[in-house]
């Protein structure tokens, strides 16, 4: 055979459903970010449900956004770890600095305060329930005059 002979090869068409913009698939995720349907997607963006299926199943959108949750999740889980991390860190520095003081004379200590100030430590550091009885030995600063 010739090339002139030769049968033409012949291109395989995309499907229809594969020749969508970016911006309206972008459209489809997000509708499938507020409500996980075909159907929703389908109302939302346009599409025919079919596509919205094909979508879904090409671009394995259950399982991607089952990993963004796990990753926001795993991020506010950090974050607020670092903030209890930080607020006990200053919780623990009020209470060093009271016994400071109260140790030289400099003020009196409201026994309520340091409680509070010893219950939020516990709280923070995850040691106490909130039904359970915490026993504090208090120091108690005498003035000059014995009272």
């Amino acid at each position: 055979m010739t090339e002139e002979t030769k049968p033409k090869k012949r291109r395989l068409k995309k499907p229809q459903w594969d020749k969508l913009p970016r911006k309206k698939i972008t459209d489809m995720y997000a509708a499938y970010r507020e409500q996980q349907s075909a159907a929703y997607i389908s109302r939302k963006t346009g599409v025919a449900k079919s596509t919205a299926k094909r979508y879904i199943d090409k671009y394995n959108w259950e399982d991607r956004l089952r990993k963004y949750h796990e990753y926001v999740a795993k991020l506010a889980d950090q974050q607020l770890a670092e903030r209890q991390a930080s607020n006990l860190s200053i919780v623990q520095g009020a209470i060093a600095q009271i016994n400071l003081e109260i140790e030289a004379g400099l003020i009196e200590g409201k026994y309520t305060d340091i409680d509070k100030l010893i219950r939020l430590e516990q709280h923070l550091s995850g040691v106490v329930d909130k039904k359970e009885e915490i026993n504090i030995n208090v120091n108690i600063v005498k003035d000059e005059e014995g009272e």
